[in-house]
């Protein structure tokens, strides 16, 4: 609007201005996930939040009412994003801080903060307009404010961006420390530099064949999963759909991640007409051979009973790097409490507990997944 400020070139922020403007008409009918496409204002945006920060400036911007209440929106654009959970895709959010609640220190939000913040810059730009068009007189001898402690002060986009890329990359840094020396984004992109450019593909383990790996029970039995005690559990004790309604990982660590569609691999469930191992009828995931796994489950229609299984003992293999976990697959509600292993040893054909673990669940629930130790 005004064309002649002396800071800017007035037809290329006229085209800034516009092509972010068309950008977001445009962007409406795009076919597939908006998410694909945001990618486009890590240029565009970036240079209208430039313009912006300049044209707010006070070189520009020289009533400290409209400069405050500038600020005042900042922040309060602050607080309503840092009320969202510090969440990232998937494996990118291992080990970060706060994935599964809004950024706080000593209890306290930072949204709230922020919003306390904005509110203050609200009542200071009031003042400020009560105030204006009052200036304070200076005598020659009275000393100025730091040209660039001004231009600071008055710069708050400038100060807000900073902290927000402060803030994520001390989230990836932390992210780092927190899962050293399994993956994380930033320790893969540090090793990539160095020669190893293989990343994520470095730490997945694949199972190629699950029944190869399938523990044998040292009593053999049909139903080593109920050997020792079972109460209202069955081999039918699963329901028939078992469609997951979880978000993926939101147990673990909170990160939204994505609604299954479709679940894959025989994970959402059905019956099948010819009885497993053990009398079952519930379809298996992950190409698990009915032949040689018995199924076991609480699931109960009408009234509720308590329900309690132990299983048999399980000889383990001897430890190997290429097979270093124990892998449950499991389905419905899944807790630290109500599904747990009991590890001990042999002496002499007698065995002795020596503890407990819970398995590691990332979910969806209630679809078969694989439970982890």
């Amino acid at each position: 609007r005004r064309v002649h400020l002396g800071v800017v070139a007035v037809g290329p922020a006229r085209r800034i201005v516009g092509t972010t403007a068309l950008s977001l008409v445009f962007m409406m009918f795009n076919p597939t996930k908006w998410t694909h496409h945001f990618g486009v204002y890590a240029g565009i945006a970036a240079a209208l939040a430039g313009l912006t920060a300049v044209l707010v400036g006070p070189r520009v911007l020289r009533s400290p009412r409209n400069r405050t209440l500038f600020a005042a929106a900042v922040l309060f654009v602050l607080a309503v994003s840092f009320e969202s959970k510090n969440a990232w895709w998937y494996v990118s959010s291992f080990g970060i801080p706060w994935g599964g609640k809004a950024p706080e220190l000593f209890g306290i939000k930072l949204a709230t903060v922020f919003l306390v913040l904005a509110a203050a810059a609200l009542v200071a730009a009031l003042w400020f307009h009560c105030r204006e068009p009052y200036v304070r007189p200076r005598s020659a001898d009275t000393p100025t404010s730091s040209s660039r402690v001004v231009a600071l002060v008055g710069a708050p986009l400038t100060l807000a961006v900073a902290l927000l890329v402060v803030f994520q990359v001390a989230s990836l840094a932390a992210g780092v420390v927190n899962q050293y020396p399994a993956y994380s984004v930033g320790l893969a992109n540090t090793r990539a530099m160095a020669g190893h450019p293989c990343n994520l593909a470095d730490d997945v383990l694949v199972e190629a064949d699950p029944n190869a790996g399938m523990l044998q029970p040292i009593a053999p039995g049909p139903d080593p999963l109920g050997a020792v005690t079972r109460v209202n559990f069955t081999p039918d004790g699963l329901p028939t759909d078992l469609s997951s309604t979880q978000q993926a990982s939101e147990d673990l660590i909170g990160n939204p991640g994505s609604k299954s569609a479709g679940n894959s691999a025989g994970t959402g469930g059905g019956t099948r007409a010819t009885a497993g191992v053990n009398g079952s009828h519930m379809v298996l995931p992950f190409g698990l051979d009915p032949a040689t796994t018995p199924v076991l489950g609480s699931y109960q229609t009408g009234d509720m009973a308590p329900a309690k299984a132990v299983s048999t003992w399980y000889r383990l293999p001897a430890r190997s790097g290429s097979a270093p976990l124990l892998a449950v697959a499991a389905a419905g509600q899944v807790t630290d409490t109500n599904l747990q292993i009991e590890y001990g040893s042999e002496t002499s054909g007698a065995y002795q507990p020596m503890g407990r673990a819970s398995l590691i669940d990332v979910g969806p629930a209630p679809s078969w997944r694989t439970l982890r130790l």
